[in-house]
């Protein structure tokens, strides 16, 4: 990738990044808070979970999951759960027949 490009998160890492938030909406924690009891600072929290515009490394995760009281495979394995859950959602309605359309004339007169 070009230098100065900037790639956005996979849906995995948005998915990691929607249960954060979760987390902190149970626990009724802001993005200053998290910053305070995680030491990652407030912007970047907002350029990764906020609005996923980056992804978050690993230290990061690791802080914000100990800040929240949760483990990084929780975090992990429940991002991936969703993301099996919308690929078999997808997949059913890619599978399901269309409904018919061979509406005609007669069938409003």
């Amino acid at each position: 990738m070009p230098r100065g490009t900037k790639e956005l998160p996979t849906a995995f890492t948005q998915a990691v990044h929607a249960e954060i938030n979760e987390l902190m909406r149970q626990r009724g924690i802001s993005q200053r808070k998290l910053e305070e009891l995680s030491g990652v600072k407030q912007p970047r929290l907002s350029q990764t979970i906020g609005k996923n515009a980056r992804s978050l490394d690993l230290t990061e995760l690791d802080r914000i999951c100990e800040a929240l009281g949760a483990s990084p495979e929780a975090v992990v394995a429940t991002a991936e759960r969703v993301l099996q859950a919308r690929s078999a959602y997808a997949l059913a309605a890619k599978e399901a027949p269309a409904p018919a359309t061979d509406i005609n004339e007669e069938d409003y007169l």
